[in-house]
C-alpha cells in the first residue's frame, strides 16, 4: 500500500505562467545556447533508432544536487542520460532526466513508478529541470510523489538539458511519450526494487506528455505494466487558435508562448517562416523567452513587456492554415490509449481554453479510450489545487 499525502501542492506551478512571468530558477551557468528559434537548431542528426533492449538504456548516471532548502535534498535523486528514440523521425536520443527513490524499504513487489512530466520551461537547451538544483521549481512535486511512495522517473524531454545536441519537439506527442515511457526503463535499471507497474502525471506541455503516454504505451511500452495517466490542464490541442479566417485571439499568457510554440513547429517543418507567426519585440525576445539562463531569467519580464498584441499578428491566410494544420499534427488523441486517463481543468484557463480541452476529451472518447473529466469552475491553468486528488487518483490503481 502507498503512503498518504500529507500536504496540498500545485503541479502547474512550475509551468507555462510562471516560467514565463518570472522565469527559470536555480540554472546552473553555462556556455551561451543556441536558440531553438534559430535555423541551426532544426536540424536533427541521423543516429540509429534504439531497438526494444536499448530503450531506457543508461549512458551516464552522477548524483543530483538538490537545493538545500528543499525536502529533496534529504532523497536519493540521481541525474541521468537515457537512450530513448525521435516520434517524428525514427532516430535515436539521449535524454537527461532525474530519478527519485522514496525513504525506507520497497513494498513487496517492489515500488511503483511515476513518470513525471514537466510543464513548459521553454525550448531552449538551458530549460532541462535536471540541471536546475530545485528542478525549476519542480521539487515539490517530486517530493509529494515520493511520500506517496512512488518512485519518481522525471525527463527533461528532449533537447532539454544542457548535454542534449537535438531541438527541443516542443508538444510533439510521440517524442514525449517515448521520453517519458523510457525514463520509466532507465527508472528501473537505476532502482533494482521496482516493479513494472507505473503510472505518468503531468501538468500543462507534462499533461500532454502523460495523455501521450498513455496513448503510446500499447506499442512502445512493451513489458510495462501502465495502470493510469493523470493529465493536468494538458495542451492537448491548440489548433482552435485559429482556423485560418481569423487573427488568432492570443491571450497575455499565449501570446509569450509563440516562441516556444514556433520552435516546436519549426522542428517538424524547418522551412516554416518565422516572420510570418511573429516579429517586432516578440521576435527579438524570442531567445530571451525561450531560455533558462541566469541571463534570460533576469530579462525575461522586460522582454515580454515590450511585446506588442500585432507582434503575434498572422496576416496571410494561407500561414494561418498552416498553423492550424500543423498544430492539428501534433494534437491529441494521436490514437486509443487502453488504460484509464484523469484528465483534469480549470474552467477560466487562459492558456488551454476549456472548450479545446472538451473537444480533446469528447474525441478520445470517440476513439474507445476511459476518460475520467474534472473541469473546476472558476480556476485556471496554474492553480488547479488538483494535485492531491491526482496523486490518490494514481495510487489507487497501483495499490
Amino acid at each position: 500500500m502507498l503512503r498518504g499525502v500529507r500536504r496540498s501542492i500545485t503541479l502547474v506551478g512550475a509551468s507555462t505562467l510562471g516560467v514565463v512571468l518570472v522565469g527559470c530558477g536555480g540554472v546552473a551557468p553555462e556556455p551561451p545556447h543556441t536558440s531553438s528559434t534559430s535555423a541551426a537548431a532544426v536540424s536533427t542528426p541521423s543516429t540509429p533508432a534504439p531497438t526494444t533492449a536499448e530503450r531506457g538504456t543508461i549512458r551516464s548516471r552522477t548524483a543530483f544536487e538538490a537545493a538545500p532548502d528543499t525536502q529533496l535534498s534529504r532523497h536519493r535523486v540521481t541525474r541521468i542520460v537515457y537512450r530513448s528514440t525521435i516520434g517524428y523521425v525514427d532516430r535515436g536520443a539521449d535524454v537527461s532526466g532525474i530519478v527519485a527513490v522514496p525513504d525506507g524499504d520497497p513494498p513487496t513487489g517492489g515500488w511503483p513508478i511515476v513518470a513525471l512530466g514537466h510543464g513548459t520551461t521553454g525550448t531552449d537547451r538551458s530549460c532541462g529541470p535536471s540541471d536546475s538544483p530545485d528542478l525549476l521549481g519542480q521539487s515539490g512535486e517530486v517530493e509529494a510523489l515520493l511520500r506517496a511512495g512512488f518512485v519518481v522517473a522525471a525527463t527533461d524531454y528532449q533537447g532539454l538539458g544542457h548535454e542534449s545536441r537535438l531541438p527541443h519537439p516542443y508538444l510533439e506527442p510521440a517524442s514525449a511519450a517515448y521520453n517519458m515511457i523510457d525514463a520509466v526503463r532507465a527508472a528501473r535499471l537505476v532502482v533494482p526494487d521496482t516493479s513494472t507497474r507505473w503510472v505518468a502525471l503531468g501538468a500543462s506541455q507534462g499533461g500532454q506528455a502523460a495523455w501521450a503516454a498513455a496513448e503510446f504505451a500499447p506499442s512502445y511500452g512493451q513489458g510495462l505494466d501502465l495502470r493510469g495517466a493523470v493529465a493536468l490542464a494538458p495542451a492537448a490541442d491548440l489548433s482552435p487558435i485559429t482556423d485560418g479566417r481569423a487573427q488568432p485571439d492570443y491571450t497575455y499568457v499565449q501570446r509569450a508562448l509563440v516562441p516556444d510554440v514556433v520552435a516546436g513547429l519549426r522542428v517538424l517543418q524547418p522551412d516554416l517562416p518565422v516572420s510570418q507567426y511573429m516579429r517586432g519585440a516578440l521576435a527579438t525576445g524570442a531567445p530571451v523567452l525561450t531560455s533558462c539562463t541566469p541571463a534570460a531569467r533576469a530579462e525575461k519580464f522586460s522582454a515580454l513587456s515590450a511585446v506588442q498584441p500585432t507582434d503575434s499578428e498572422v496576416p496571410d491566410p494561407a500561414a494561418r492554415l498552416e498553423l492550424t494544420r500543423l498544430l492539428s499534427r501534433v494534437a491529441l488523441p494521436q490514437r486509443a490509449a487502453r488504460s484509464p486517463i484523469l484528465v483534469v481543468n480549470g474552467s477560466d484557463d487562459l492558456v488551454v481554453r476549456a472548450p479545446w480541452t472538451d473537444r480533446a476529451v469528447a474525441r478520445a472518447r470517440a476513439l474507445g479510450e476511459t476518460i475520467e473529466h474534472r473541469v473546476i469552475p472558476g480556476r485556471g491553468h496554474t492553480n488547479l489545487g488538483a494535485t492531491d486528488d491526482a496523486i490518490r487518483w494514481l495510487t489507487d490503481r497501483v495499490g
